[in-house]
C-alpha cells in the first residue's frame, strides 16, 4: 500500500490523437514494498490503475513516477495536492457469484479422498491387449 500527494501531474503527447498521463507520488512512509514495473490501482476508484515506472529515495520521502494504464477517462488525471492511496490489488465483488457456482458444482459430490471407500479402483482400458507388446509400442515411433 502506497499514500502519497500527487506531484507534477502531466498529459504527454505520443501521436497523433494518442496521449499518456503521467504524475509523481511523493510519500513520507518509512517502508514501501514498491518496485519498477509494479501495477497498482486507487482504493477510492478500482478504475484508476497506474504503472511504476521509477523510484527515488531522497531524505525522509520517496517520488514514484507513475503512468495511467486505465481510467484515464473515467477518473482522469489527478490533480495537483491531491492524496491518493494506492494498492496492488482490490477485492472484487462481481466475481464472487461466479466463484460460488463453481464451489457449489465442484463440492456437489464428495471426492474419494475423504469417503470411507478409499482410492477407487484401477479399471482396465477397454479394448484387446496386444498379443505382441513390443510390436505395438512400435508402431506409435
Amino acid at each position: 500500500m502506497v499514500l502519497g500527494t500527487v506531484e507534477n501531474p502531466r498529459r504527454v503527447r505520443i501521436g497523433p490523437r494518442s496521449f499518456e498521463d503521467r504524475f509523481d507520488l511523493r510519500s513520507t512512509q518509512r517502508i514501501l514494498h514498491v518496485r519498477l514495473g509494479d501495477e497498482l490501482l486507487a482504493v477510492d476508484d478500482q478504475r484508476l490503475k497506474v504503472l511504476v515506472e521509477d523510484v527515488r529515495r531522497g531524505g525522509t520521502s520517496t517520488v514514484l513516477s507513475l503512468r495511467m494504464l486505465a481510467g484515464q477517462r473515467a477518473v482522469g488525471l489527478p490533480a495537483t495536492g491531491a492524496n491518493l492511496e494506492l494498492v496492488d490489488g482490490v477485492p472484487k465483488w462481481n466475481d464472487i457469484w461466479r466463484v460460488r457456482g463453481h464451489l457449489k458444482r465442484v463440492l456437489a459430490s464428495t471426492p474419494w479422498t475423504h469417503r470411507d471407500e478409499g482410492p477407487p479402483f484401477a479399471t482396465p482400458l477397454a479394448g484387446v491387449r496386444p498379443t505382441d507388446l513390443l510390436a505395438a509400442i512400435e508402431t506409435f515411433r
